[in-house]
């Protein structure tokens, strides 16, 4: 693999990597920005390449009409490539997009302030996501769909405008040990898809820790989730999670509601201490429940 280090300073341009290439900023993050006004500031074709250390911006004076990939800081298409102890932001889109038959790994990167999404993973996209800071973004923490399907694990998610986490149809994923909290909808939104979703810490969301709609699937086992707004997890018109072994507790309305045409399966959960109610089940849902454990 070819070594390139980058001087303190700032760089106005898109740069395209077709090569197993690292490429490194001296010095902080902030000391090394790579800049671009008219395409992602850096777009990531090849087998193995490594970034790390640099901001990477992609800033223009308005939303153009362009694909959304073009407005993205950062674009990632083909490979494994590591992006690692990066700042990342586009005030026009996304932060990191990953799409094709990509499969990076995403390590140690303060994703912000994005005007769309930190982190999108699209057609077929896959992807390891570990120890970011995926914050404060317009629109989603994180997005899984049409057939993305990325290893979320170990990140702070928060103060996001929308769901800290979205995913949706025949989007996947694993989600696995992260801090999802005070983003301003929800702390996790299932549009029909299928993600696994385990041992994550959900709390102080604006809205729902965990909502579930539209053939939403898979299991939700062993989370912490508590202290959101309204619901720890809602079970909304057809969607069918199995929800196993987690600790739901403390929120504004209550803990798990299903409502009318909702599906769910609860065994071993732990719902206590919410305000209005534990669990609630509409006549028309269809729940199976086992071993559950209800207190006020």
């Amino acid at each position: 693999m070819i070594a390139l280090s980058s001087n303190p300073g700032r760089y106005d341009e898109s740069i395209t990597v077709e090569k197993d290439l690292q490429i490194s900023g001296d010095g902080r993050a902030e000391d090394v920005i790579v800049r671009s006004a008219d395409a992602p500031a850096i777009c990531l074709m090849a087998g193995g390449c490594r970034i790390s250390n640099p901001t990477v911006n992609r800033v223009a004076a308005q939303h153009t009409p362009e694909a959304d990939e073009l407005t993205a800081a950062m674009h990632i298409e083909h490979g494994t490539p590591t992006i690692d102890n990066c700042v990342i932001s586009s005030n026009v889109g996304d932060g990191v997009i990953i799409r094709g038959n990509a499969d990076p790994t995403l390590r140690g990167n303060r994703i912000r302030d994005n005007k769309a999404t930190g982190v999108s993973v699209t057609e077929q996209g896959r992807g390891t996501l570990e120890d970011n800071d995926i914050s404060a973004n317009k629109a989603y923490g994180v997005m899984a769909g049409q057939g993305g399907d990325p290893t979320v694990r170990g990140n702070r998610i928060s103060g996001n405008e929308g769901p800290g986490v979205l995913v949706l149809e025949r989007g996947h994923g694993t989600f696995d040990g992260n801090d999802i909290s005070t983003n301003a909808s929800a702390g996790m939104a299932v549009s029909g898809g299928s993600p696994a979703v385990r041992a994550n810490r959900i709390h102080e969301n604006g809205n729902y820790g965990v909502v579930v709609q539209k053939e939403g699937r898979r299991t939700f086992e062993d989370n912490d989730i508590f202290d959101n707004e309204t619901c720890g997890i809602s079970v909304m018109s057809r969607g069918e999670p199995a929800l196993l072994n987690n600790k739901i507790r403390g929120h504004g309305a209550g803990g798990v509601f299903v409502p009318w045409n909702g599906r769910a399966t609860l065994t071993g959960n732990d719902i206590s201490l919410n305000t209005h109610y534990n669990l609630k089940i509409s006549f028309a849902a269809t729940v199976t429940q086992s071993g559950n454990r209800t207190a006020d």
